[in-house]
């Protein structure tokens, strides 16, 4: 029977279990993914984690399917119905399970033993320990920073998995849309070259034109023909890249998208400051930097204990040979004599200083990403605009022109033929400029890690982390210069 000392530790120990069991509810764990997507993106993102929510979230892409889709609204498809982005999301609820774990005591271990005499009357010997492992104790709340801050990691590293996606989503969109335009104005360039070929062919009936040149003429509407078609295959690629980020199958496949790309905006947002912005709210490095502070707050936990080993405190009674009851408090301490976590300490400390410079290799590697976009982009909008304001109204003024020279029997068919398949080449080459430009705002979109305006206003203030920006600042200072 258990005296009364051992029931008031017992006791004591349940309620220290109970007071130290945490409990994080999913649906905020998430809480924090669903803005930082919003404030970056301007979409919803949904955990399939059994919420009543579910339902509405399957009726919603049904309607968005139902509609002509858009960059944004397959985006958003994307977001709420991949698959593989709801296995990140599950994630979240292993770093969250080790959190709660991290609040939790070990139990304590039970010992009974029993020594039966050999000779009579003497009765057994009976034996009863129950220790504690009173070092982790002393060690839970360090335990469960360490848990918490692998936890704020995990959270934003998802997070920028959703970004990732978006951005790969819109730019298969951006490929597929493109795809389509194409084809529109192959299929043109393919009637054009079928007219002259049938034109040609007649004239050569008519005796008025060599074998030689009728064969230019029918290889050439060929050669568009297999144009056409390595573009229908192209084209079919590219959708099927699109439903595959937007987890789409059966009759969903069945979705339409419109055929056009948005031109480009007339004003460009502005440009400036953006490395520091990209720095100051890139959730990688944000990551990063969590997982910096991780490994340094490991390191301080070994170093603090390194001089005690496994401390057990408990209680232990035993029952002697005449029957009486002796009980007594009970200590197991590990003497430090060979190690003395010497090369934990080593390998944590080298861990630390490891992240520590892939941390600011990111950076570095943030601000070149960031220059390499911006200038894309830029180059990439100087050609969009020399097609639009340049080379189309050139290429229309020259059909006009052969036009006229041709109702005036002052040039032949096939010069007006040429004249025309060299506006649509054109428009074909302005097509895939407006696609590379806005594939290129989206990798600039991208590299800042958020959205931007298309009025040519500010940026905006940046979604950052305090603490990595004061990292970062704090390091700068300190070295003098840096990322």
């Amino acid at each position: 029977m258990m005296n009364k000392q051992y029931r008031l530790w017992y006791g004591s120990t349940i309620v220290l279990t109970i007071a130290s069991c945490a409990h994080v509810d999913k649906v905020d764990s998430f809480r924090a993914v669903e803005q930082a997507t919003d404030a970056r993106l301007g979409l919803h993102v949904h955990w399939r984690a059994g919420s009543a929510e579910g339902r509405s979230v399957t009726e919603a892409i049904r309607l968005s399917l139902s509609h002509e889709l858009t960059a944004d609204s397959g985006t958003q498809i994307a977001l709420l119905n991949n698959r593989s982005l709801q296995a990140e999301y599950e994630r979240i609820g292993i770093a969250l399970a080790d959190v709660v774990q991290a609040g939790l005591l070990r139990n304590p271990v039970f010992a009974a033993s029993a020594r039966i005499p050999d000779v009579t009357p003497s009765g057994t010997n009976v034996g009863l320990d129950v220790v504690g492992d009173f070092l982790y104790v002393l060690m839970l709340p360090a335990q469960k920073r360490i848990a918490r801050e692998q936890f704020e990691r995990v959270q934003l590293a998802v997070t920028q998995v959703v970004l990732d996606l978006a951005a790969n989503t819109r730019v298969a969109f951006l490929h597929h849309q493109a795809d389509l335009q194409c084809m529109k104005v192959l299929l043109d360039i393919a009637d054009v070259a079928d007219a002259a070929a049938t034109f040609a062919r007649e004239l050569h009936t008519a005796g008025n034109l060599s074998d030689l040149e009728l064969a230019k003429h029918e290889v050439e509407a060929e050669n568009v023909q297999l144009e056409l078609a390595a573009a229908e295959a192209g084209s079919s690629a590219s959708r099927e890249h699109l439903t595959r980020l937007m987890g789409l199958w059966g009759s969903e496949t069945d979705y339409r998208i419109a055929d056009s790309l948005a031109e480009i905006p007339e004003a460009e947002s502005r440009l400036d400051n953006m490395e520091s912005l990209a720095v100051a709210q890139r959730l990688d490095l944000q990551a990063m930097h969590w997982e910096l502070r991780k490994r340094g707050h490991e390191l301080d936990l070994i170093e603090t204990w390194r001089w005690l080993g496994s401390l057990e405190v408990g209680v232990s009674a035993e029952r002697e040979a005449d029957r009486q009851w002796k009980t007594g408090p009970s200590l197991s301490l590990e003497l430090p004599v060979f190690d003395q976590h010497q090369a934990d300490i080593a390998r944590v400390d080298s861990e630390r200083r490891q992240v520590e410079h892939e941390f600011y290799a990111l950076a570095v590697q943030i601000r070149s990403e960031v220059r390499e976009a911006r200038f894309r982009l830029l180059a990439a909008r100087s050609m969009a605009q020399r097609f639009r304001d340049g080379v189309l109204p050139l290429r229309r003024k020259i059909v006009e022109k052969t036009q006229e020279e041709y109702n005036f029997m002052l040039t032949g068919a096939f010069d007006l033929r040429d004249a025309k398949s060299a506006e649509l080449r054109a428009v074909l080459d302005s097509i895939e400029a407006i696609r590379d430009y806005w594939i290129a705002r989206t990798e600039l979109e991208r590299a800042i890690g958020g959205r931007m305006p298309f009025d040519g206003g500010d940026l905006g203030q940046p979604v950052m982390s305090e603490p990595t920006a004061r990292h970062i600042e704090k390091q700068h200072h300190h070295e003098g210069g840096g990322p």
